[in-house]
């Protein structure tokens, strides 16, 4: 999968943790998730803010995960079944996702701020920069 973050270069790196390749050899469609929320019927609230077509996101899965000063996070899957981590702020309207067929999932913003999509039963430990001091803003979502 390619993702579209042309307008986002050099403003985001995108560092996917546990990519080995037995994850890929998985099944990224299988239900139940690994991310419980992802089963669940989509809600109003969890729609994402912007068209998100530039990230090769399927719009109808995303959930809203927490909010707090000027930043929105989602979960949600891509176009060919990964599991993504969509971040929003009103530095970046337009948002920064990173997607991957394994969690957990680091997205790291400007080199600054990191966000860490886990599964239900996941460690924010594990992955890259499992040493990182995580806090946990939601179910399944971290930051440092």
């Amino acid at each position: 999968m390619k993702m579209h973050l042309k307008r986002l270069a050099g403003a985001a790196a995108v560092l996917l943790a546990s990519l080995g390749l037995s994850g890929c050899s998985g099944d990224v469609f299988a239900t139940p998730s690994a991310i419980s929320v992802l089963d669940e019927d989509q809600t109003t609230a969890d729609e994402l803010p912007t068209d998100a077509s530039g990230f090769e996101l399927d719009a109808a899965t995303s959930h809203f995960l927490w909010s707090g000063d000027d930043v929105s996070a989602y979960a949600a899957r891509s176009d060919n079944g990964y599991y993504c981590v969509v971040v929003y702020s009103d530095t970046r309207p337009d948002g920064v996702a990173g997607c991957g067929p394994t969690l957990p999932i680091t997205l790291s913003i400007g080199g600054s701020t990191e966000y860490k999509l886990i599964a239900d039963d996941g460690d924010p430990t594990e992955g890259a920069n499992g040493a990182a001091d995580w806090t946990k803003l939601a179910d399944n979502l971290f930051s440092t």
